[in-house]
């Protein structure tokens, strides 16, 4: 039958640019990260209909969730990253989340429309917490 859903993750999706100045005051690479955001919403977030935000209370547990993910793929016997690796790896984007998840929370995706924006805030552990937030502004 014809297609009904599909799931689409990505670790920028409805990120808006927060300009020039506040990018830079997070970390000077945002800079042409936050010139893109633009084209990445129209490449990308102008397709989606209806979001699914996972909010989280510290963008510093990533860290510890990469590790459990790779400690878990290498006691599978697959390969995997370091410890080390994985600090490295997820320092490249904690800025990112510095400077875009305010926003996110605050005022939804990009192209967010009322009723069509589901936030789920989790814990340190995944599990969605008990008082959830109140829908965005938005919404």
């Amino acid at each position: 039958g014809p297609l009904e859903l599909v799931f689409f993750e990505g670790w920028m999706s409805g990120f808006r640019p927060v300009g020039e100045a506040a990018a830079a005051a997070v970390e000077e690479a945002l800079l042409e990260v936050d010139n893109r955001l633009s084209e990445y919403e129209a490449a990308w977030d102008s397709l989606v209909d209806s979001w699914l935000v996972i909010r989280i209370g510290d963008p510093q547990w990533v860290f510890g969730w990469r590790l459990q993910a790779e400690q878990r793929m290498r006691a599978a016997g697959k390969p995997g990253m370091t410890d080390e690796q994985i600090a490295d790896f997820v320092s490249r984007y904690i800025p990112a989340y510095k400077a875009y998840l305010p926003g996110l929370y605050a005022a939804g995706p990009t192209t967010a429309r009322a009723g069509h924006t589901l936030v789920i805030e989790v814990d340190q552990h995944r599990s969605p917490i008990p008082k959830q937030p109140k829908p965005l502004p938005s919404q």
